[in-house]
Formats: structure tokens, sequence, C-alpha cells
């Protein structure tokens, strides 16, 4: 017998078989391990693992009014002491850290787990706003900032008779 005799030849326009997990231990060891995996980080996806800028945090309304723009941050679990404002020229820049940390002792365990992470987001302003008039408050997680528009620059509205 020749080896040539013990090689299956493939046949013309066969169709093409895909392994079943019942069929291979290799692929039903992956799938288990796939779903593990899955069932292991949930929702959960490491920051490092995706292409993030500082577009993604602190998120941000912005509300372009006829006096004045307001700028409206989340940072939920912040304290307002880790979070810092500033304008300079046309540029609002609302940054800071937060630095957590926990220890429990107790007979039978010890716990102890720190938590740091800084953030940083830069929103370039029309050059129409005074910057120096700028007011910021911190209330239930949300950051208010209000810019004033320079007077010549407000638009003024009036209401047109339709005929």
């Amino acid at each position: 017998m020749k080896i040539k005799d013990l090689i299956k030849k493939p046949r013309r326009n066969a169709p093409v078989s895909v392994a079943k997990s019942s069929d291979n231990p290799i692929i039903a060891l992956r799938e288990e391990f796939n779903r593990l995996f899955d069932q292991l980080m949930g929702d959960f996806h490491p920051r490092f693992l995706e292409n993030l800028s500082a577009v993604d945090f602190p998120k941000v309304d912005i509300k372009d009014k006829a006096k004045e723009i307001i700028v409206e941050a989340e940072l939920p679990g912040m304290d307002q002491n880790d979070v810092h404002v500033r304008v300079d020229e046309n540029l609002l820049t609302i940054y800071g850290e937060k630095r957590q940390e926990k220890e429990e002792e107790k007979s039978d365990y010890y716990l102890c787990e720190r938590s740091y992470g800084s953030f940083h987001r830069v929103i370039v302003l029309p050059d129409e706003v005074e910057a120096d008039k700028a007011q910021a408050s911190y209330r239930r997680g949300i950051l208010k900032i209000k810019l004033p528009k320079k007077p010549e620059s407000q638009r003024k509205s009036k209401m047109i008779k339709i005929e």
C-alpha cells in the first residue's frame, strides 16, 4: 500500500464541512473558554483595549443660549475639591483626579483597595465668550459652567409677523 492511497482526495464541488464542538474536543474546549471569559468579563471592557481619547470623559452638554454658553459635565462620584476648571483665551479645560483608598481589617481577613484616576477635557470656545466672567457650580455630580457672551455678539431676537 502506498501513502497516496491513505490520503483522501477532495471531491470537486464537495460541500465544505464545518467542525462542530460535538465533533472535536479542541473546538469544544475553545468554545467553553470563550463562554467562561464572556461570563467573567460581562459588560466590562478594559480601557486599555479601546482607543479612547479625552473626548470620552467627562460627558458634556454644551448649550448655546442667546446671552451665554452653558457647559454641563457629568462627574459622578467626584468631590468638588477634586475638580478644576480653567479658561485660557478660548479654551475651557475641565480636569480632576480621584483617589480612593479602602482598608478593612477583621480577625479573619485583611482588605486593602486603592484606585486612582485622572481626566481632562478641553473644549474650544467661540471668540464671543467673556472668559473673565465665567462661573462654575457643582451639585450632585453635575458641573455647570456659565460663560457669558460679549454684549455686541449676543443674538437679538425679533418676532416676525406672518402675512
